[in-house]
């Protein structure tokens, strides 16, 4: 078995790209599992608590390469494939840092031409895809893509940093970073120790009703962590009455797991 990831590089021949992804991935067969893992901190995220194999998610705002990266985290650690293709912006290093092997990955470097065969054939060997914006599938190619992908079992995240809306896919969850930002830096000096997103999640059946959902990705330990909101149950009283807790004072909390 491959103890490295593998590239294709754009210069190739599509012919000979198309051959050796399909030789790269042939020797992989998907799981039985329906759902694929993710870090129980963004299990939250979806109606099944993990991916749904052959559904389509887009994941898009400032740090939607970054939360990609991170959903990615325990498939790849169960010994599942992942490919990209054509997100030039997804770093090695901040895959690695997260400490997701990269044995299992394939990427795809900026194609040009076949795409939706090249994603075909990809589909057919590997568990999650993630497809940069930059990978356009035609509109007449649309339907017939998403009837593939569903057939063959894998699931495809579209990394973007458009509103997910503008998207052509028939989407079955859409997870948009509205808010992303970095703590840590005082007084014009420090270090970035923690980011804060706030992901607002809509999407079809059980996830039709929107929700947002904030996360420490990273938290100061750089480790993802779910934030929940909770009000004092003490009301307060303005002139002999009770009045409604504002916004402003919702208390910040972060779910931290008793000990068995």
């Amino acid at each position: 078995m491959f103890d490295h990831s593998t590239e294709v590089n754009a210069g190739t021949p599509v012919s000979e790209a198309i051959k050796e992804i399909a030789d790269f991935v042939a020797p992989t067969s998907l799981a039985n599992e329906k759902i694929l893992p993710v870090d129980k901190e963004l299990a939250a995220l979806f109606p099944a608590k993990g991916i749904r194999r052959g559904s389509i998610v887009s994941v898009s705002g400032g740090a939607s390469v970054s939360l990609a990266i991170a959903l990615t985290a325990e498939i790849s650690r169960g010994g599942n494939w992942i490919g990209v293709v054509g997100l030039p912006s997804l770093g090695l290093s901040a895959v690695s840092e997260m400490g997701i092997p990269l044995q299992r990955w394939v990427f795809i470097d900026q194609p040009k031409v076949q795409i939706e065969e090249s994603i075909a054939v990809l589909a057919a060997g590997v568990d999650l895809i993630l497809l940069g914006e930059e990978t356009k599938i035609a509109p007449s190619q649309t339907r017939r893509f998403v009837a593939r992908i569903r057939a063959q079992g894998s699931s495809v995240i579209f990394v973007t940093d458009k509103n997910s809306s503008q998207l052509t896919f028939g989407l079955d969850l859409s997870l948009s970073v509205k808010s992303s930002k970095w703590l840590g830096l005082g007084m014009g000096h420090g270090r970035l120790s923690s980011r804060r997103v706030e992901v607002s999640v809509s999407g079809r059946g059980a996830a039709s009703r929107s929700q947002k959902i904030a996360f420490w990705l990273p938290n100061s330990q750089g480790e993802i962590q779910r934030i929940t909101h909770s009000v004092s149950r003490e009301k307060k009283v303005i002139q002999g009455r009770p009045s409604v807790v504002s916004g402003s004072e919702l208390e910040e909390t972060i779910d931290i797991p008793q000990a068995s």
